[in-house]
């Protein structure tokens, strides 16, 4: 009997039925389960993300030091019982993956690593959650569409957000491609492992423009206008982008950066401009703020959005702007 029969027959005889809305295909063929699991560093901790029925859990079980599964889905509950019956290294937590602080399952020695077969609808957020995670990167099986996101460049209409977000925290590599055929339930596409190694905040801040980008997703919820965050990347990468040089860069009290950032949004003037105004009783300079935005070539009305509120197009203006401006 193939492995398909055998795993749908093991589902029936529980009663138990993947959830389309959940996004549930489960990978069921053994090569590519050991082929999976052969990325995890021996002994290290490893986090499981979406445990289903248990199959890969297992597999993750006889390499690592610990498992840690999280699972949303609780009728599963008797499948990974079993696991952990007979795997006394494996820990089952179940919840949101997205609402789990993931943190707390980091050892005080070792390594931890994700594992993870995101459905489309939460690879953005998870891959989100990820930059903030003391992690040296993840893997993940990702569909075919997703797959191709995350590597297509700004001149691609299927570059977006998720793109962005990917390219900037990580490095990422194609370990693998699986055929629809070795999942159950079988999903649209054919899907890869995809390894994500994160980009520690020294290599980040080796480009401005990942710099910039960075800044970017970590503030987006204070909705802040996308220009206030690009300046203060600017400001905090040091070397400015300005026709200042770096050395007077640094001598300028960054208050007083700040204050002219204030005025030239007051202002609304970004046309580049050499223009002076007296607010609050102090003489403000906007020589920085307006010779980056007017090198950059932004529409004045993106640069007041909230970076939350671009949509693809839009990432793709900004992103072919920065980094042509930055490198």
């Amino acid at each position: 009997m193939p492995d398909r029969d055998l795993f749908k027959a093991k589902l029936d005889e529980m009663g138990v039925h993947a959830s389309e809305s959940l996004g549930q295909h489960f990978l069921i063929e053994d090569s590519y389960i050991n082929t999976l699991a052969s990325h995890v560093v021996r002994g290290a901790t490893v986090v499981e993300i979406g445990s289903g029925p248990g199959n890969l859990t297992e597999a993750l079980a006889s390499k690592a030091g610990h498992v840690v599964g999280i699972e949303i889905d609780k009728k599963f509950q008797p499948f990974l019982e079993e696991v952990q019956r007979q795997h006394k290294n494996v820990q089952i937590v179940y919840g949101d993956a997205l609402k789990t602080n993931l943190s707390r399952f980091k050892p005080l020695l070792g390594e931890m690593q994700i594992v993870a077969s995101l459905p489309f609808h939460i690879t953005e957020p998870f891959l989100e959650q990820l930059t903030s995670l003391p992690i040296e990167g993840a893997t993940l099986i990702l569909g075919d569409e997703v797959t191709h996101e995350v590597q297509q460049t700004p001149d691609s209409l299927n570059f977006g957000k998720l793109s962005l977000l990917a390219q900037t925290f990580f490095d990422i590599n194609i370990a693998a491609s699986i055929p629809r055929q070795a999942f159950f339930p079988q999903p649209r596409t054919d899907a890869n492992i995809v390894n994500f190694h994160t980009k520690s905040k020294k290599e980040i801040s080796r480009s401005r423009s990942n710099a910039i980008f960075a800044r970017l997703f970590r503030t987006a919820r204070k909705n802040s206008p996308i220009i206030n965050e690009i300046k203060q990347a600017v400001v905090d990468f040091g070397t400015g982008g300005t026709t200042l040089g770096k050395q007077e860069f640094h001598q300028k009290n960054r208050s007083t950066v700040r204050r002219e950032l204030k005025a030239m949004l007051q202002t609304g003037d970004y046309t580049g401009n050499s223009q002076h105004s007296k607010r609050d009783g102090v003489v403000l300079s906007q020589s920085h703020a307006l010779d980056l935005i007017g090198r950059m070539g932004l529409p004045e009305d993106l640069l007041r959005r909230p970076f939350s509120t671009l949509d693809n197009q839009d990432i793709r203006q900004l992103t072919t702007a920065v980094r042509a401006h930055f490198g």
